[in-house]
């Protein structure tokens, strides 16, 4: 299984609103220096968006010393107000036990929050903890359904899990062809270790069968992403 991935992830895309634009401007622009004085007074005004930036921006160093503990902070206190970005931050630090005690339980609830919002990462994270059964009762059947959700929106990584579950016969039938099918999707969204497994499949699949693979592959895809 692939591990959902714990390095600093940058702004998600849904960051900016009105009142801390220029933040946002300035950060796309690499002005870190304007953004952190921007979303600080934004953040001081209570934008919760902005409380999260500045959590990038300490988690990175970048305008400010890098200091995770001050980081945390501002994901806590953008967590505590909702934002999912922000939830799965904190959700990462408990997990990996960095400037908090390490407690999956609390790692996978601050998870579960961010992924029932949508986010795609947090999505992946928690079907690795069902998986897993950390901080969550094993549980392989959550585990697919949020790798799927996470597969939908292009997180990789989910839908190699998703290609070895079918591979390995874990919790569904085993079936190299929706394996191929899987591993196929995420290498054409970039996923390099993904050719390796998909290579693996071909090996096991007859020439009608990889046909009948790839024809799966180009159906997910049109459906799930939008693209042929």
């Amino acid at each position: 299984m692939k591990q959902f991935n714990l390095c600093i992830l940058f702004l998600a895309t849904g960051l900016a609103h009105a009142s801390f634009d220029e933040g946002y401007a300035a950060f796309k622009q690499a002005n870190y220096t304007r953004a952190f004085r921007a979303w600080k007074a934004a953040a001081d005004a209570g934008e919760v968006s902005a409380m999260y930036g500045l959590g990038v921006l300490y988690d990175n160093g970048l305008a400010v010393a890098k200091e995770h503990k001050q980081a945390l902070h501002w994901y806590q206190k953008a967590a505590l107000q909702g934002n999912a970005a922000a939830q799965f931050q904190l959700g990462k630090a408990y997990y990996s036990g960095h400037n908090v005690p390490q407690d999956f339980t609390e790692a996978a609830k601050w998870i579960k929050f961010s992924a029932e919002q949508g986010y795609g990462n947090a999505q992946y994270a928690l079907g690795c903890l069902y998986y897993e059964g950390r901080g969550v009762s094993q549980n392989y059947k959550s585990a697919l359904d949020w790798f799927r959700k996470a597969g939908k929106q292009k997180v990789t990584g989910a839908i190699i899990n998703i290609g070895s579950m079918y591979a390995r016969g874990i919790y569904v039938t085993k079936n190299p062809i929706s394996a191929y099918a899987y591993f196929d999707l995420a290498v054409n969204n970039g996923d390099v270790q993904a050719l390796v497994y998909r290579t693996e499949m071909q090996r096991l699949l007859g020439s009608w069968q990889l046909l009948d693979a790839q024809t799966l592959a180009a159906s997910w895809a049109e459906d799930w992403f939008k693209f042929k």
